[in-house]
């Protein structure tokens, strides 16, 4: 495969059905079996468990009944030929192996009869501590139920040893499209995946238990996975730069857009400044604040490109409606009267809209749908709006998007570690930058101000919020190379305009 077809290839990833279908297009043109991709990927794996643990001589390799099985068995037989000290452990030995998993099966029994290989019948801690290298292949993708409670206890078991463990595929026990726990899970030091990132690696607690992630596509043809629609797309710098082009010589602020940020009710002014100066430094050609009149003795404190007007009546709003391209309502708003009747005028004027923190508690109360807004959720703020605890919007991030898109229409960003970014016409995106120094005030506030500059610069609500999020993040990675702890949204500020050229 071309080095940029596989590089395109990484930014992709697959549902375990279209996994399958893309595996399956693949043998039939060859006109074969599973075996010789299992032969690849225990090739691959090999490979790279050499590179890491190239130590490591003597190996427990956990097998199940599947094809993970039969993955875990083709790289016992390889270490096996390398002089390594293989035992297998079989988790379901009163079970028929079926497939290209009952050949290799047959091949490591006659190796067994030999005394080549060692077959462990009960696992016990005593042979979890003689082994210097732990391999995971038990269930794979293959799971589509919890666990009972024998092989609970057996996995927790394998994660209270010391000696590093590599799952392949997926670690066993994580649901390999929502990442949820299926009772327990292997908390893997280094994941070896096959054909395609799964979507567990990035959702729910699948991201915390595969370690490294390393990934073969075992040569498949890109045509393959041409013939499925990818479910989500990793966007990084390259996605931003290749949508920010450099402007034009001739060009004025009137090209930009004017933003109008609303927000800042009384106590709250901090939010909507930290939004427009965001706004100002993510491009946008004007911007104005809105905020209460309580914030008046500001407009001497405030930074002076940014345009303020203060009022105690929401009604004041309508006639700068009219004036500006892109309205950002939430920082700061508060849910007073005041808020309410703010939110009441902007949502029935017809300008796009980013709506953010207590815009989307509002929100929640009311039974509206925009296909021209951006929402812009955290956990529990997309718990409200669904009716649901922030555990169970966690708990399935990719089904909690989809929800959100049906229920209130338009640009979905449904943040945390590892934000989404949905629109029911294009394949989610996932923004897997950013880090725990994040988690501060102000930060949505910023994130708010940014997307609504790249609306106002005249990309769409989807491209907007995609930049918007990637750079945001990247320039919070930027600002934390001092160090995680400490970090506020106006260090992440002081780097947007970097990420942005």
């Amino acid at each position: 495969m071309k080095e940029n077809a596989s590089h395109m290839l990484s930014k992709k990833i697959f549902s375990t059905q279209k996994i399958s279908l893309i595996e399956r297009s693949a043998i039939i043109e060859k006109k074969g079996n599973d075996l010789s991709l299992m032969k690849k990927a225990a090739r691959f794996s090999w490979n790279e468990i050499r590179k890491k643990y190239p130590s490591s001589k003597k190996w427990l390799i956990l097998c199940g009944i599947g094809n993970n099985a039969g993955d875990g068995m083709m790289l016992a037989s390889i270490a096996l030929k390398s002089n390594v000290d293989v035992k297998i452990c079989y988790f379901f030995p009163d079970k028929i192996f079926t497939g290209c998993a009952a050949e290799i099966h047959s091949e490591l029994e006659s190796l067994a009869s030999q005394n080549t290989l060692k077959i462990i019948h009960h696992l016990n801690e005593s042979i979890l501590n003689d082994s210097d290298l732990i391999i995971d292949a038990i269930f794979g993708i293959g799971i589509n139920r919890p666990i009972d409670n024998s092989i609970k206890s057996k996995i927790n078991l394998i994660n209270n040893q010391d000696a590093p463990i590599v799952s392949l595929d997926i670690p066993s026990g994580v649901h390999p499209d929502s990442g949820q726990i299926m009772g327990a899970a292997i908390k893997a030091t280094m994941t070896i995946t096959f054909i395609s990132h799964k979507l567990c690696f990035y959702l729910g607690e699948g991201k915390n238990l595969s370690g490294v992630i390393k990934c073969s596509h075992l040569d498949i043809s890109q045509r393959h996975f041409s013939r499925v629609t990818e479910d989500m797309k990793i966007i990084n710098e390259s996605y931003t730069q290749n949508k920010l082009l450099r402007r034009k010589s001739d060009t004025h602020k009137g090209n930009y857009g004017h933003v109008l940020i609303v927000g800042g009710g009384p106590g709250m002014h901090g939010a909507a400044l930290l939004s427009g100066e965001s706004s100002l430094r993510g491009g946008a050609g004007k911007v104005t604040i809105f905020m209460h009149e309580s914030h008046r003795s500001l407009i001497n404190k405030a930074r002076p490109e940014l345009m303020l007007i203060f009022s105690n009546e929401g009604i004041n709003i309508e006639s700068i409606l009219s004036k500006v391209d892109v309205v950002a309502i939430g920082p700061g708003l508060g849910l007073d009267d005041w808020a309410r009747s703010v939110f009441k005028h902007v949502i029935k004027s017809n300008k796009p809209l980013v709506v953010d923190a207590d815009g989307l508690n509002i929100l929640s109360e009311k039974n509206f749908k925009r296909e021209d807004w951006v929402l812009t959720p955290h956990p529990g703020e997309a718990a409200k709006l669904l009716s649901k605890s922030s555990v169970e919007i966690q708990e399935n991030r990719f089904l909690s998007l989809d929800k959100l898109k049906d229920n209130y229409g338009g640009t979905i960003v449904l943040k945390g570690n590892n934000t989404l970014i949905g629109n029911k016409d294009y394949v989610t995106n996932i923004c897997t930058q950013g880090n725990p120094g994040m988690a501060s005030a102000g930060m949505g506030d910023v994130l708010t101000g940014l997307i609504a500059a790249m609306m106002s610069q005249g990309y769409s609500q989807f491209e907007a919020a995609s930049v918007g999020v990637e750079a945001h993040a990247r320039a919070g990675d930027i600002a934390a190379r001092r160090g995680e702890r400490g970090l506020i949204a106006g260090d992440v500020i002081n780097e947007i305009r970097g990420c942005v050229n």
